[in-house]
């Protein structure tokens, strides 16, 4: 116990950081009422004729009808303008929708890109967005995958942070201080401290339903493929387009990455098997493990925050994220990502595509827009100076890290093709159920790798 007493005063530091960083970067918490209001007073001039339509491609199915309340919204007072929206939730599914869509010229003015990869091989149908002077402005980390040759192409969706999600007061009852876990050494020795509580009765009081410390979904291709990936490519690239473009890869952090896995595995639920981590769903992580009280620490998106808060409103408030480290004794980070971006077709008429930078000018620029970005959407804005406030805690906690340079970029979206999915994802579970040795996983998704780049 003597390194979290030690760490104490870290953990006060960084708190009072944090509170000071916060009051500089976050909004007023908007009200619902306001949402509309704002909306329909704030005319952004469009020098359009009607009628007028824009096709939306959406492939977020959570937020489906948000996305045509606001679109209702934007559209009030603009008789004859029009915003059609089709969902295709499946990520792969999405792709080859539009696709598609594009290649027959089929009317697609709004849709999404999932990086700078899906950029490159997009780019003849993507429309150069730099003459909105705001587009701009939003986190540098944000924009990263869409600045190429000096233009932005995308609007980033949202920002968001893959990191260790903490149930704050289990870990306070443990005597583990939350801003002491810095380092891989220190996450293992609170690893180890926690099963022993929970293992002995000793929290079982105050938290009855605690039964593990961690739980890793390793059936689910899309937490292996893309946050795993993340944090297996650390050091591998220094720039999204850098890893969307190379014929190579290499895992800097290879051994390191092994026993990260490996202690996911020995305090999970499938700590005698790890075969058993194939079995283990996202929901049985997330809404069934750290929302119901059963799990204490997971391996996470800021995202979350929403689903936690739809069971335990008191547990989503106090959820503290942690940085991941592949270093012994070197400080960790969090990874951001934009989970995808808005894209305008540059094929689009003159007409449609004024009306679809409009729309998300109102969306990121408006007070009205930042309200229900954050109150309906339940996502933290990039664009910091028209942002509302999601009043989520771990979207400040994923502020303070990124104003003090605590973030990685996450790359795993660059990789080729479908190679987190198809390639690391069942390579990983290979490796779990003892069929691949490490080396030979790693081997497997280098060759897969450079095969999918040829």
């Amino acid at each position: 116990m003597t390194i979290y007493a030690l760490r104490a005063i870290t953990t006060v530091l960084a708190f009072l950081y944090t509170l000071v960083v916060l009051g500089t970067c976050t909004a007023q918490t908007p009200t619902q009422t306001g949402i509309v209001a704002d909306a329909v007073q704030e005319e952004i001039p469009l020098g359009l004729s009607a009628p007028v339509s824009v096709n939306i491609l959406n492939p977020r199915g959570d937020i489906s009808l948000a996305l045509q309340e606001a679109a209702d919204i934007f559209l009030a007072g603009r008789p004859g303008a029009q915003i059609r929206i089709q969902t295709v939730e499946s990520p792969s599914e999405y792709r080859a929708v539009l696709r598609a869509k594009l290649s027959a010229g089929e009317q697609v003015d709004l849709f999404h890109i999932f990086g700078c990869s899906d950029l490159l091989d997009l780019r003849e149908h993507v429309r150069d967005l730099s003459g909105l002077d705001w587009v701009g402005t939003a986190l540098p980390e944000a924009l990263e995958a869409v600045r190429v040759e000096g233009a932005v192409w995308g609007v980033p969706y949202c920002v968001e942070g893959i990191g260790l999600i903490a149930n704050r007061r289990v870990l306070e009852a443990a005597g583990i201080a939350p801003g002491g876990l810095l380092t891989y050494s220190d996450i293992s020795e609170a690893f180890a401290e926690l099963r022993s509580q929970i293992d002995s009765g000793e929290l079982a009081e105050e938290f009855p339903e605690l039964a593990y410390v961690t739980e890793y979904p390793a059936l689910d291709n899309r937490f292996l493929g893309e946050q795993l990936a993340a944090v297996a490519l650390t050091g591998a690239f220094d720039t999204p387009r850098q890893a969307a473009e190379a014929s190579l890869v290499g895992f800097v952090h290879g051994d390191m990455l092994e026993a990260y896995v490996q202690l996911m595995g020995r305090y999970s639920s499938s700590r005698r098997d790890w075969s058993g981590l194939s079995a283990v769903a996202e929901n049985q992580q997330v809404e069934n493990g750290l929302a119901a009280g059963r799990i204490a620490v997971i391996q996470q998106s800021t995202s979350i925050w929403k689903r936690v808060a739809q069971i335990d409103q008191a547990l989503a408030d106090q959820l503290v994220l942690l940085p991941i480290s592949l270093k012994e004794d070197g400080e960790g980070a969090v990874y951001t990502t934009v989970p995808s971006y808005w894209a305008v077709n540059k094929n689009a008429s003159d007409a449609s595509a004024q009306l679809a930078e409009a729309f998300l000018t109102w969306l990121y620029q408006s007070d009205g827009g930042g309200a229900f970005l954050a109150e309906r959407f339940g996502v933290l804005s990039p664009y910091r100076e028209s942002a509302g406030d999601t009043g989520a805690a771990l979207h400040k906690q994923l502020l303070s890290y990124i104003a003090y340079g605590g973030t990685l970029p996450a790359l795993g979206t660059e990789a080729p093709g479908d190679w987190g999915t198809d390639v690391f994802a069942p390579n990983l579970r290979a490796y779990l159920a003892d069929e691949l040795t490490w080396a030979e996983m790693l081997e497997t998704d280098m060759l897969e790798w450079k095969r999918r780049r040829e």
